[in-house]
């Protein structure tokens, strides 16, 4: 309270995972650092200050009998911050935080706890924390010109010599435990095995540990890995030197070791791959039971990767927490997630977690005009793109992807407002069927929600709707995969595969997505043949006309009236503004054609209809249009 990005923040942290999202600069790292002060009582860096005023941190430990809480104040007469209360609190195993600069790790068996309200510091520990540049855990670090840490080039040299003769089990031996750290934390496809020590550098007398070349080749000495590989190894030298010297340690004091760790990591991503981002977070879940087979890890960390979050839905449970730093009316807020299955990257990207754009600035800006486009404000768009078919050339250019058309045989999905057909786009079956059909079979329980692999295939449901809504016939810059048969229908119907058929797959706009999943009985565009539907003018509203057969009529009504298709608010919005840029001569009818054909039919129908043909007030409103028109220089119709 009184410090951080916000007057006040609380977390109620989960015993195992806990993620933090959030843009640069909204406390993110502020509040990694107090999770470490917490469990260390000392700060990483720079202690949080106040600017002003009060400043206050409180801190609960839960863990069963060992309980602990106290809470801190700021002084600004002291510049520290004070302890007013404190009991039992104390880590309850070693931590490490993995910062950005450097790491740091605290032992409760080596490291003093201080400004604590205890009478003296155990004389048994002589500093607060290990403080590790970079540079310290390759080379070691030493206190009071004692060294503390022979570092990662030594520790590896000496432990791989080592193995087989220090009495302990190959696999709980440190050797043993840092092969089965680096396993678990690399890419199968890119293993970091460990090579043979030898002597690399002229003017460096050590022996130096290689990693096996996963393409080949001579061995590659460790300090010449990629900068994200010597982040992974640095890691697993923590973890495997913290827990081999806390072990140490405990056998000297005669005490048992602890077996709860806890892991701070600040970007869990920084220089890793895309490949490596899927796996890091779920290797480091399990990273626990490498180390120990009772042991317990908490995790804190942040990150900036939608790879990150979308790796991990398979792996959280109901304890896990992912928290994300939103800014509001200039105040930073801090929301806790549920942990929602988006299926994919560009799903969480998408997310609340980061309310980000998947496309370009420059296809986000496109798509900004398509947008006023379709609602008739050519006002807003460059000249160049104020027509129908450059706007179409320029976004293709900026955002569509190249989806070529699948082979004979594959499933196939008719247009609405079509007779030819459109197969499923190539590569369906590999990014879409395929995975949803091998996810399908790996599930043990009953399923209640599927993964939405079939995002991929958007851009080629769109082409095959003409961009055009299957239920509102009108074109749409931002549409939704729709299932046909819901989700649940195909679990009720013990075929989930339908979840990943092409077949039944429709474009929807969003607005309408979300009605339709409250009602079974709608009619499928597939159904509609030329004519069922029309717009009426000059209201607008979209009717079902006597070509509808009588078996298809009731249908056809209760669809157009449960989705609000006849007068619904936003589509009757659009469609107004449509006849404003016709009516202004912006537009001419031909545009219709592609964004709202039955507006095209209806305008046509109008101007070629006998004046004995239409009521009075419609010949007049004909009239009053065609002169709006021509006061602008349009042609008529």
């Amino acid at each position: 309270m009184g410090v951080g990005p916000s007057a006040e923040l609380a977390f109620e942290f989960g015993p195992r995972l806990n993620l933090f999202t959030g843009d640069n600069g909204v406390g993110k790292s502020f509040v990694l650092d107090v999770v470490w002060w917490s469990l260390a009582h000392c700060w990483a860096g720079i202690a949080a200050k106040p600017t002003s005023g009060p400043a206050s941190i409180e801190v609960q430990i839960i863990d069963g009998p060992d309980d602990g809480h106290g809470d801190a104040d700021y002084s600004h007469a002291e510049q520290r911050w004070i302890y007013r209360h404190c009991q039992g609190l104390t880590s309850h195993g070693p931590v490490i935080y993995a910062s950005t600069d450097g790491f740091r790790v605290f032992d409760p068996y080596r490291n003093v706890i201080r400004d604590l309200l205890t009478p003296e510091p155990d004389p048994t520990k002589t500093f607060d924390a290990f403080r590790f540049s970079l540079d310290e855990v390759w080379n070691g670090l030493e206190h009071q010109a004692k060294p503390v840490c022979n570092g990662l080039i030594r520790d590896w040299a000496t432990w791989m010599r080592a193995e087989g003769s220090s009495g302990d089990s190959d696999d709980q031996a440190p050797f043993g435990l840092l092969r089965q750290v680096l396993a678990t934390l690399s890419d199968p496809l890119e293993p970091l095995t460990p090579g043979p020590v030898r002597p690399v550098f002229v003017d460096d007398t050590r022996d130096i540990p290689t990693l096996a070349n996963p393409w080949g080749g001579d061995p590659i000495p460790v300090m010449l890995a990629s900068a994200g590989v010597r982040r992974i190894m640095m890691l697993a030298y923590l973890l495997t030197w913290v827990w081999y010297e806390h072990k140490r340690v405990a056998a000297i004091r005669q005490l048992e070791p602890k077996t709860q760790m806890y892991v701070i990591i600040d970007e869990l991503e920084i220089h890793l791959h895309p490949r490596w981002q899927r796996r890091i977070g779920p290797a480091l879940l399990s990273i626990a039971r490498a180390l120990h087979p009772h042991m317990r890890m908490q995790l804190f960390a942040t990150t900036h990767s939608p790879l990150v979050l979308a790796s991990l839905e398979t792996h959280v449970g109901v304890d896990d927490r992912l928290f994300n730093f939103d800014v509001s009316r200039g105040h930073v807020e801090l929301d806790e997630l549920a942990w929602v299955k988006h299926g994919d990257a560009s799903g969480w990207l998408d997310s609340a977690a980061f309310e980000t754009s998947p496309y370009s600035v420059e296809a986000e800006r496109a798509i900004g005009w398509a947008e006023d486009f379709l609602s008739g404000q050519l006002d807003h768009i460059p000249e160049p793109y104020r027509n129908h078919a450059a706007l179409t050339r320029h976004l293709a250019e900026c955002s569509r992807p190249a989806i070529h058309s699948g082979s004979a045989g594959t499933p196939v999905a008719r247009c609405h407002d079509s007779s030819r057909t459109q197969p499923a786009p190539q590569g369906f079956d590999t990014h879409v069927r395929g995975r949803g059909l091998a996810w399908i079979e790996q599930q043990r329980r009953p399923i209640s929600e599927f993964p939405g692999y079939w995002r991929w295939c958007e851009p080629a449901l769109h082409d095959a709707f003409h961009g055009r809504c299957g239920w509102a016939a009108v074109a749409i810059t931002s549409g939704h995969v729709e299932h046909f048969i819901s989700q649940s229908e195909c679990v009720a119907r013990a075929q989930p595969q339908l979840a990943y058929d092409w077949d039944n797959f429709r474009y929807i706009m969003p607005d309408l997505n979300s009605k339709k999943r409250n009602r079974p009985a709608i009619l499928d565009p597939f159904d509609v043949q030329p004519g069922w539907f029309e717009i009426e003018l000059p209201s607008l509203h979209l009717k079902v006309t006597a070509a509808v057969p009588d078996s298809q009529r009731a249908l056809a009504q209760s669809t157009c009236e449960f989705l609000g298709l006849e007068r619904g608010f936003k589509l009757l919005r659009q469609r107004r503004a449509y006849m404003q840029a016709y009516r202004a001569g912006k537009v001419q009818i031909e545009f219709f054609d592609d964004v709202f054909p039955l507006l095209a039919t209806a305008l046509r129908g109008l101007f070629d209809a006998a004046d004995d043909a239409l009521s009075k007030e419609l010949r007049n409103w004909r009239t009053e249009l065609a002169d709006a028109r021509r006061q602008c220089g349009a042609s008529v119709p």
